[in-house]
């Protein structure tokens, strides 16, 4: 009995000590809270040092916010701001959490800044939106394991004739279904993430409406409206999940789509879907038509999360018109700074703001010498930020109003006015600052920050290009190379009248340094995204993924200056036409093609090179190393090369040598190096060039760069030799396919076929039918897709046919054609076909994934391992380790090991235990493998996981606490002297009262159990506990001291027979152990007192004729009582203690406390 309760002390000691661990081992943070009152809402902002996870929740009337570490604020900014929300603040007494009393019912909308915390406070009769995620606990008595954060799944669009296209980039494996009720769609995930909506969302297809997100600990879903009689069609392509809504059947909703999204997309300008570098030649869109005026059909809106709702939505379109000359004078913008608009009208809800907008609250600080002007959007928003005319434009890309009515004194003296002016789709905001200050843009989470300066203006981090092309395809055009472009937005200059387009950007960083003039537009200097004034009607901007392209309807009038490139320009006898050649890398020249057989020509310049005097050696030199490269012999170039610079050192810093520096790094696979050589500045006005870094690009799998390089590089593809074409082409179209661009790479390859038909060689015909077939798989067109596969393996391209081998195990496991072993065996046999470059990796990274998606962990973690080792300089090789982390950590942590046998969660740990993550996940990642051990009498293997924790791992209370589990498990395995060595050698200062109450008594059972009885009692002498007086009765049992023990069974059972309730199997074995020490004590007149007490609740029982037997005043010498009494003498708490043991581990923790049992 003694062990039992004991045992229940323990677990109580230890979660006391887990539960205060976190406030004796770090002294609380000092964090800042702030306040505001908002129309419609309250916010209390929370800043850390840190990025901090939090839990907001309302709870009996009352906000509660927890955070995982203990802090200390200051609360009187609520109490002074938000005094129609908050009526106190209470501290928690865990340190780790705080309670404001509100006045009535609210909503709570919490989100997360980098640092900051903020929480809002809203009306509880609006629609809820869905719960913050809670944050998972961990209930063993150990710290709590650090959760890993759910993966980021970016989620992509695509915009086909017969469907739309939405990508679930998954980073593994994952299981999934769809439900369609209706006009409603559901697509449900069987793992947590942060499904990344923001592209999808800022530009929707056309037949799926606003999508939202929800993530939970069992999965994550989304849900988006549909038109109605639209179909749904999906499948895997390796870990992307593919869902395509079709378009809707003819006659279904009455011939209405039911999104809406068409109809905007018909009234807005469109861009181009031919290739990058093959501009469309269709008439612009101009400036003039750029109105927006078009009212979208209204659509489903995504269903919430808890109800599903049909509240209709439309979805603006950005760009507002440019106001002709006569028209009627700009709305009046409105004045921040002040209540009322510029006209002295009230400005509170102008009538081109309309009141159900969502808010951005500008937030000033004061930093040292400069103004910081945070707009504190919700949700990500490009930006674009220039100066005209003194004034400072804020452009964003989505509509909402602007307040900064609670901070308006902190602007300070930099700042003289700021102004929104009205606009119909987007956030125009006007600052005007002293020209003392200038202003350097950065983003933070979803906030947009200005931080004015003092003057000279700040560099740009990066400077945008502005790139002539007076050769386009589709006529002369002004490129500028970006990404991550929002769409445009077109708005009137309130000061000067013009129209003035900008284009804003989602991510910080790049800005126009100079602004240039031309013919038709003025573009202007910006410290972000592009912006231009218009000087022409017929002036159409084009966004597309590859930067911002600028044309005109009856053409873009370039001057010959403007128009210069790093190309040679040769005027052609009689012509007057412009004809164009690489400047540098002149691989058909260098070849020398007429000069006679290969090895006669390499002879002749290798003799050249001997003969030459020591000053004309650097050209022979270079003379032989563009023959090798001409003829791809890259590492005899590369060792020519390195020759010459070892003897000429001026030679380093010569583009052309270090072009062909580049090509030959890029032609023997070593492609950082080439990156490294080609992406210096000397190259950056040099097309060809521009093809080179895609293709470099594109070997790295850096697919956005690669596509914006191409682009870059459209002008010098024409001059290129008809190898170098097609191969850059076929480049060209694996990243449109990575992108997610189908429509543009299949325009390209019909393009390549057209004008390549005379050069394509059988080689080349393979990787075009591979690309094929691909386009046919993700068109959903199976069959096409496996003809075209087929044709690839039966082709001459060994390295092709490999890849359509892989191409198509992907197919067949998207028709259902192939089992999961079936699709083992294929991706094993492909392992020994092809080594040692990015497909074995990859195929390696598939072949794992496949294993851990089949539970088959030792094969998946195996693979992924070889992956790392064959492949260690490879940039995906951090992020496969961190994948094995994951999953190791996950098999453990999170109980999916539970579904092993025991000897194989062994095996398996210790196969990979340097996967062991360092910190408290790692320590309760093996303690959890213990319990699950000692759950299967593996106490041994038990006993050595936490005894290397304890010597090695741990310090201090944690070390203590580990230490007491060992010795638990020691005591299980009747291994009484190593539990007290444990028990000795862990005794650390500073340990809480209940820790070392529960270490005493584990050290007092095994002195008990190595019969050192004395030491046992003078452990427990100042001991009045519960679990101290069952230790000590059966100390007094064990040794034979009759009297003390009938006295210590005494005192446990007090005056328990004055209640009539039956006795439970504790007081059952203290009853007829008093019992028995009295009669060896020869105490007849306590045993006649005890029989009299308690024969009364002891009838009926299975004890009841034992307890006749003993408390009878017959001979002790009878046989009856002799082994009656012997065998009542035996019992010790040992095995009861185990089986207590084991169904704590059943119900989940080592420690968790139990209710007694025998």
């Amino acid at each position: 009995m003694a062990i039992r309760t004991l045992f229940t002390r323990l677990s109580l000691a230890l979660l006391a000590l887990t539960l205060l661990a976190g406030a004796t081992l770090a002294e609380p943070a000092r964090i800042a809270v702030r306040a505001w009152a908002h129309d419609g809402h309250g916010r209390i902002a929370f800043q850390w040092a840190s990025a901090e996870p939090y839990r907001a929740a309302i709870e009996e009337g009352g906000l509660v916010v927890r955070f995982d570490h203990p802090f200390t604020a200051d609360y009187g900014s609520v109490t002074d701001q938000l005094g129609s929300y908050v009526t106190g603040v209470v501290p928690g007494e865990d340190g780790r959490s705080v309670r404001f009393e509100l006045t009535g019912d609210f909503r709570v909308r919490s989100e997360s800044y980098d640092n900051v915390v903020a929480i809002d406070l809203l009306p509880a009769t609006e629609v809820k939106a869905a719960a913050t995620p809670p944050v998972r606990t961990v209930a063993t008595g150990a710290p709590a394991a650090e959760a890993a954060s759910p993966p980021r799944v970016a989620v992509r669009r695509g915009e086909h004739d017969a469907y739309s296209r939405l990508v679930f980039d998954w980073p593994r494996k994952v299981e999934y279904e769809t439900m369609q009720e209706g006009d409603r769609v559901t697509i449900r995930f069987a793992a947590p993430a942060s499904l990344d909506l923001s592209e999808v969302n800022r530009d929707l297809p056309a037949f799926v409406g606003r999508l939202s997100a929800q993530s939970g600990a069992d999965g994550s879903e989304t849900r988006f409206a549909v038109p109605e009689g639209s179909d749904l069609r999906h499948f895997r392509l390796g870990n992307k999940i593919v869902v395509d809504v079709m378009r809707p059947k003819p006659g279904a909703g009455n011939g209405k789509s039911g999104t809406g999204v068409e109809e905007r997309r018909a009234a807005a300008p469109q861009p181009s879907t031919a290739a990058a570098s093959k501009p469309s030649a269709a008439p612009k869109p101009d400036v003039a038509a750029d109105t927006g005026a078009g009212k979208p059909a209204a659509m489903p809106a995504a269903p919430p999360a808890a109800k599903p709702a049909a509240r209709p939505s439309t979805l603006p379109v950005v760009e507002s018109p440019r106001a002709p000359a006569h028209a009627a004078p700009a709305p009046a913008p409105r004045n921040l700074l002040a209540d009322t608009d510029v006209q002295g009208a009230s400005a509170a809800a102008p009538s081109s703001l309309p009141s159900d907008l969502p808010t951005v609250v500008i937030e000033p600080e004061r930093r040292g010498d400069a103004t910081r002007l945070v707009f504190a959007w919700h949700e990500a928003t490009g930006l674009a930020a220039f100066e005209r005319g003194g004034n400072w434009y804020f452009v964003f890309d989505r509509k909402a109003i602007v307040d900064d009515g609670e901070v308006r004194a902190g602007y300070g003296s930099d700042i003289v006015e700021a102004e929104q002016v009205a606009h119909g789709g987007a956030t125009v905001v006007r600052i005007r600052a002293t020209d003392k200050v200038y202003p350097e843009v950065s983003r933070r989470d979803f906030r947009w920050i200005a931080d004015f300066l003092p003057t000279p203006a700040p560099p740009l981090g990066k400077v945008i290009d502005v790139k002539p092309q007076p050769r386009a395809e589709g006529g002369p055009e002004i490129f500028f190379p970006v990404t991550d472009a929002a769409p445009r937005v077109s708005f009137t200059d309130p000061e000067v009248g013009d129209t003035i387009i900008a284009v804003p950007l989602l991510s910080e960083g790049p800005g126009v340094a100079t602004g240039r003039a031309f013919t038709q537009f003025e573009v202007l200097p910006s410290r972000l995204g592009v912006a231009m004034a218009v000087r022409a009607d017929d002036l159409a901007v084009e966004v597309a993924a590859t930067g911002v392209r600028v044309t005109a309807r009856d053409g873009l009038l370039l001057s010959r200056t403007a128009a210069a490139s790093a190309f040679e320009m040769q005027a052609e006898s009689g012509g007057g036409t412009i004809a164009m050649k690489p400047s540098l890398l002149k691989l058909a020249e260098w070849r020398r093609d007429g000069a006679g057989p290969f090895n006669l020509v390499r002879q002749d310049l290798q003799r050249a090179l001997a003969l030459a005097p020591e000053g004309g050696r650097a050209a022979a030199r270079m003379d032989l190393a563009k023959f090798y490269l001409g003829h791809r012999f890259y590492a005899d170039a590369l060792g020519v090369l390195e020759r010459l610079v070892a003897k000429s050192r001026d030679v380093a810093l010569d583009p052309v040598y270090l072009a062909m520096r580049g090509l030959a790094e890029y032609g023997l696979g070593r492609y950082e190096e080439a990156r490294q050589i080609f992406d210096r500045p000397a190259f950056d006005d040099i097309p060809e060039i521009g093809l080179w870094r895609a293709a470099v690009s594109a070997r790295l799998k850096d697919w956005t760069a690669a596509r914006l390089e191409f682009a870059t590089g459209a002008d010098a593809m024409p001059v290129m030799d008809p190898e170098s074409r097609i191969a850059f082409t076929l480049q060209q179209v694996e990243a449109m396919m990575q992108l997610d661009e189908p429509d543009r790479a299949e325009a390209t390859l019909d393009i390549l076929e057209r004008d390549e038909k005379p050069f394509i060689e059988p080689r080349q015909r393979s990787w075009i039918n591979l690309a094929r077939g691909r386009l046919a798989f993700l068109d959903g067109a199976f069959d096409e897709a496996r003809e075209r596969l087929d044709a690839t393996i039966a082709g001459v391209d060994r390295k092709a046919a490999v890849e359509a081998r892989l191409e198509k195990v992907k197919l067949r496991e998207a028709m259902n054609e192939i089992t999961p072993e079936e699709k083992a065996a294929e991706l094993e046999g492909l392992r020994f076909t092809w080594r040692g470059d990015d497909f074995e990796r990859h195929l390696l990274v598939d072949l794992g994934e496949h294993y851990i998606a089949e539970h088959k962990y030792a094969e998946g973690l195996n693979t992924l391992r070889q992956a790392v080792g064959y492949f260690p300089k490879s940039s995906e090789t951090q992020s496969i380790a961190r994948r094995m982390s994951e999953v190791f950590t996950g098999l453990y942590v999170s109980g999916e090991a539970d579904s092993l046998p025991p000897i194989q969660a062994l095996g398996l740990y210790y196969d990979f235990q340097e996967l062991t993550p360092v910190g408290r996940a790692g320590d309760e990642m093996v303690r959890r493998l213990a319990e699950r051990l000692v759950s299967v009498d593996l106490l041994g293997n038990a006993a050595d996981l936490l005894q290397h924790q304890v010597k090695y791992r741990l310090k201090g209370a944690e070390q203590s606490e580990v230490a007491a589990r060992l010795a638990v498990i020691y005591l299980l395995d009747r291994q009484a002297s190593s539990a007290l060595e444990v028990l000795r050698t862990t005794n650390n200062l500073g340990l809480e009262a209940p820790i070392r109450e529960t270490r005493a008594h584990l050290e007092a059972r095994a002195l008990v159990d190595l019969e050192r009885y004395g030491e046992a009692l003078s452990l427990l002498r100042n001991d009045a506990s519960h679990e101290a007086q069952m230790l000590r009765a059966d100390v007094h049992w064990r040794s034979r001291d009759w009297a003390a023990a009938e006295k210590a069974y005494q005192a446990l059972l007090g005056e328990r027979w004055n209640d009539e309730s039956p006795l439970d199997r504790s007081d059952l074995e203290h009853v007829m152990k008093r019992a028995v020490a009295l009669s060896m004590a020869n105490d007849w007149e306590a045993l006649a007192e005890l029989r009299g007490r308690y024969g009364p609740l002891l009838h009926d029982t299975p004890e009841s004729d034992a307890f006749e037997v003993i408390t009878a005043q017959v001979n002790r010498d009878e046989t009856d009582f002799r082994q009656l009494a012997s065998s009542i003498a035996q019992v010790n708490r040992l095995e009861a203690f185990m089986t207590n043991y084991r169904q704590q581990l059943e119900r989940g923790g080592l420690f968790t406390p139990s209710e007694p049992n025998t």
